[in-house]
């Protein structure tokens, strides 16, 4: 029924009050569905935030480049039930992007993960690495 709806969608450009209506309770209902069975989800720190992560535990939780992204921004995943945190990022590259200057002098472009280490939390320095080239 739901590729019914998708398609005649895609054909007509809306639907009906009523098809739209059981299109998105079909739509929402095929996202939980998925997610459930999902061993590994994967967003950005903002989109773990999302609606339909609602009710979600996620006891495991790596955050990548999260020298790029902000304090606050960094702590949506961290709040989603997290019991074991992983930070990847090197706090000698690029910091976050705070465009706001009362932001930026207020703290928030130093990391999450630069403010551990500066207190005194020692990283674990990769000895491999496969992302790029020697």
């Amino acid at each position: 029924e739901f590729r019914k709806l998708q398609q005649l969608k895609k054909e007509l450009g809306e639907l009906s009050t009523q098809d739209e209506k059981k299109y998105k309770q079909l739509k929402r209902s095929t996202e939980r569905e998925l997610l459930m069975a999902a061993d590994v989800i994967c967003t950005t720190c903002v989109g773990a935030g999302d609606a339909r992560l609602n009710g979600f535990r996620f006891t495991k939780v790596l955050v990548d480049e999260c020298t790029q992204a902000t304090e606050p921004e960094c702590l949506i995943p961290i709040a989603m039930g997290a019991k074991q945190l992983v930070l990847v990022g090197d706090h000698c590259q690029l910091g976050p992007v705070v465009m706001c200057k009362k932001a930026a002098k207020a703290g928030l472009q130093q990391s999450l993960f630069e403010r551990m280490v500066n207190l005194g939390v020692k990283p674990v320095r990769l000895q491999v690495q496969y992302r790029m080239h020697p």
